[in-house]
């Protein structure tokens, strides 16, 4: 499984860095965060920040890839430091709705360095169209 999300990391950095960036639809928001809470200790303690959007243009515009950071709280009752994360919303194909596919957070292995290379230099374009 960890080399099919290494996989999605180097397909959407080579296709979407030529797309325009954008602050994510607040229904995809939503979706992301649903998904991402429902990994956490304490789902009700999300909080996503520095969120950006750019849409794979390989799917006719099925597929946002959404970047940003997440924090939740920890064992201890405080909150965690934001860490970055990617995730994929998508077009249900029956025509049924959209989810959230896939979602990476990153953490101090090797797909750490792969969502903060491809995700980090956008976070300012999204503080600067909220």
């Amino acid at each position: 499984m960890r080399a099919v999300g290494v996989a999605f990391l180097y397909l959407w950095a080579s296709c979407a860095a030529a797309e325009p960036i954008f602050a994510p639809a607040p229904d995809d928001v939503r979706l992301v965060e649903e998904a991402i809470a429902s990994s956490l200790r304490d789902p009700q303690s999300i909080i996503l920040s520095d969120l950006v959007g750019a849409v794979d243009p390989a799917t006719d515009g099925n597929i946002t890839w959404i970047c940003g950071t997440v924090r939740g709280r920890n064992a201890f009752g405080g909150y965690a430091e934001p860490q970055p994360f990617i995730s994929m919303a998508i077009d249900s194909p029956l025509g049924v709705g959209r989810g959230v596919a896939w979602f990476r957070i990153a953490d101090s292995g090797r797909n750490a360095e792969l969502v903060i290379s491809i995700c980090s230099s956008k976070f300012a374009f999204a503080r600067l169209m909220d």
